[in-house]
């Protein structure tokens, strides 16, 4: 029997990812299944590329990989980026001066680095929050710094802009970004992911990472472009997912599953709710689809 769909979106933290931010030998397994099956299996991400390629590399995934959370799609295993939503560089100018001043942390410009050769340029003059402090330390990003936007080389080359702060600021900083820049930007924030003393990853609710991108900019964008391209309409595509940025594409996919661990505004779109990612509910997701109950 054919499968019902003809790709399949998969979110990383909090969803394939187990809660050390480790994948694990059932999800694994279970994506090569949905893969036989004749399914494209996407992985569609907020994470840079350079933040999980490791990941990738373990499926063995041909095909594409959204990420940024949808600013870019780069081919796969060539990782050559097919489509990117770069800001306009006075947008990134005006988000940056009042971020930096209101936080004192440097604001984080995620650059493609095929076209740039950085992950990151970190503006302004504060200081770098400990949160991404630590995520740099995880990850295999290039990272440079500009006290000036004049400084950046790559101004016109920015695929997303983020800022760290508590999540009480947050609040407030979000309020204002949304009522400035409603018209040109899309923006969420949710807590960060740190570490417990066992290096299990966990989020921190005190402190949140606000996301800004082009309005039109997320990831149910790039999967129905994706999928428009595959020749798939969006009741062919499923997709799975846990927190605020996977909102749009578990609403609009054919079949949107939400994750055990999900946060309520997924669960309350999805059409399914599968296992915690502690309990492999990605292989459980995907069970699901290949026999047909879902």
């Amino acid at each position: 029997m054919a499968a019902a769909y003809g790709l399949l979106a998969i979110d990383l933290d909090g969803t394939l990812l187990d809660p050390g931010g480790a994948l694990s030998n059932a999800n694994r397994d279970a994506v090569a299944r949905a893969v036989e099956a004749g399914i494209e299996v996407v992985v569609c991400t907020g994470r840079g590329l350079a933040e999980c390629c490791h990941v990738i590399e373990q499926l063995d995934l041909a095909g594409a990989a959204v990420v940024a959370g949808g600013a870019m799609t780069v081919q796969l295993p060539s990782r050559k980026t097919v489509h990117r939503s770069a800001m306009p560089a006075d947008l990134v100018r005006d988000l940056s001066l009042i971020l930096n001043d209101a936080t004192g942390h440097y604001v984080l410009l995620l650059k493609d680095r095929s076209s740039t050769g950085v992950d990151y340029v970190l503006l302004g003059n504060g200081k770098v929050d400990a949160a991404s402090e630590w995520w740099f330390r995880q990850v295999p990003v290039i990272v440079t710094r500009a006290e000036r936007f004049e400084d950046d080389p790559h101004p016109d080359e920015t695929v997303r802009l983020g800022i760290v702060t508590t999540a009480r600021e947050m609040k407030k900083l979000g309020a204002r970004v949304v009522q400035d820049f409603a018209q040109r930007t899309f923006v969420h924030h949710f807590p960060v992911i740190s570490a417990d003393g066992n290096g299990r990853h966990l989020h921190d609710d005190a402190i949140h990472l606000m996301e800004i991108f082009n309005a039109e900019t997320n990831k149910w964008a790039a999967i129905a472009a994706l999928a428009a391209d595959r020749g798939l309409t969006p009741a062919q595509v499923a997709a799975i997912g846990d927190e605020i940025n996977d909102v749009a594409m578990i609403r609009h996919a054919g079949l949107g599953i939400a994750m055990g661990n999900a946060i309520d505004p997924i669960k309350q779109v999805a059409d399914r709710v599968t296992l915690h990612q502690e309990q492999d509910g990605v292989a459980h997701a995907i069970e699901q689809i290949l026999a047909g109950a879902w």
